[in-house]
């Protein structure tokens, strides 16, 4: 049923896309595409790889979960390419668990911990953005209800409950032993440090997505920094819940419906392709170009040492 679920929001997700791209005039929204400042083009890229640096950390974490060694090179490809391929595949604990078994088994890490990789590294990817959505709403609900139509009273309320689950989960990390079950979800609970640590890289990974977003905006300088962050944390939740591979359509409505009354429409929706293309697709297609030469190379070696085999 929830295959058959999701199949009909991809559907109406597609229909949606093409009815909003009909409604205006592509010339314009390319235009506007190419009237970004290079500056703004420039720090929207570095913020980027910014960013998928930052991803590399989450994993590097789990290794001092798991208590295995790795060398930081294979565990920043692995990274790399696991988040590639599930930002734009979507399904992350699947396409990226899939990547990272292909990788980290090769170099002798078991199924059962690449698992728990997986697990550590998507758990405290929603940590923290339950972590850093409650703070801003907490310090900032004026703002929060400036960008979607929400009042303050509520978004404050909101806030202190993402917070409660987060403050049950540290204070689990005070006792060594314990075990997080939610339903057929398990997992051992790691150290109050650790945790601390992959709350910090997750607050900052949703930072540093939010600023590539912020700066692609057109004439970014017109809002906020913080409502920029606001409006990205907002849709992104929109776009993970949907499970629509990617976000793709969910996060670029979401966005479009809380900005449209600060920006043109074309410029709106230039920014929007924009932000998919950097983010999204530039890196999947590295990704990709990089895996390729990684499988090739690795073949090459097999085949090498078949021949001399073969010869002997």
């Amino acid at each position: 049923m929830s295959n058959k679920i999701t199949a009909v929001i991809i559907l109406l997700v597609i229909g949606l896309i093409i009815w909003v791209l009909s409604r205006y005039d592509l010339n314009l929204v390319f235009n506007e595409i190419l009237m970004l400042e290079q500056s703004a083009l420039f720090l929207a890229l570095g913020f980027t790889a910014l960013n998928y640096l930052v991803l590399t950390f989450y994993d590097a974490l789990a290794f001092k979960y798991i208590k295995e060694d790795l060398s930081f090179g294979r565990i920043g490809l692995t990274a790399f390419l696991s988040y590639s391929f599930s930002h734009n595949v979507g399904a992350a604990l699947v396409s990226g668990g899939a990547v990272r078994y292909r990788m980290y088994s090769r170099w002798g890490i078991s199924g059962a911990n690449i698992a728990r990789i997986v697990v550590f590294t998507g758990f405290h990817y929603w940590v923290g953005l339950f972590v850093l959505g409650a703070v801003v709403g907490i310090i900032f609900p004026s703002d929060f209800a400036e960008i979607y139509p929400i009042g303050k009273t509520t978004v404050i309320s909101l806030a202190a409950l993402c917070l409660l689950p987060v403050a049950y989960y540290f204070y689990l990390t005070l006792q060594p032993g314990k075990k997080l079950s939610i339903k057929n979800f398990h997992m051992d609970v790691p150290p109050l440090k650790l945790a601390a640590l992959a709350l910090i890289v997750a607050c900052l990974d949703w930072l540093c997505a939010a600023t590539v977003l912020y700066f692609l905006l057109p004439g970014y300088h017109d809002l906020s920094f913080l409502e920029g962050v606001i409006a990205y944390l907002g849709a992104q939740m929109a776009a993970v819940s949907s499970h629509v591979p990617g976000g793709i359509g969910v996060f670029e409505s979401v966005l479009f419906l809380f900005l449209q009354s600060h920006y043109r429409a074309e410029a709106l929706l230039g920014s929007l392709l924009l932000f998919r293309f950097c983010y999204y697709f530039l890196p999947f297609f590295l990704a990709a170009v990089l895996y390729i030469i990684y499988e090739l190379k690795l073949h090459k070696v097999l085949f090498r040492r078949i021949r001399d085999k073969i010869e002997l």
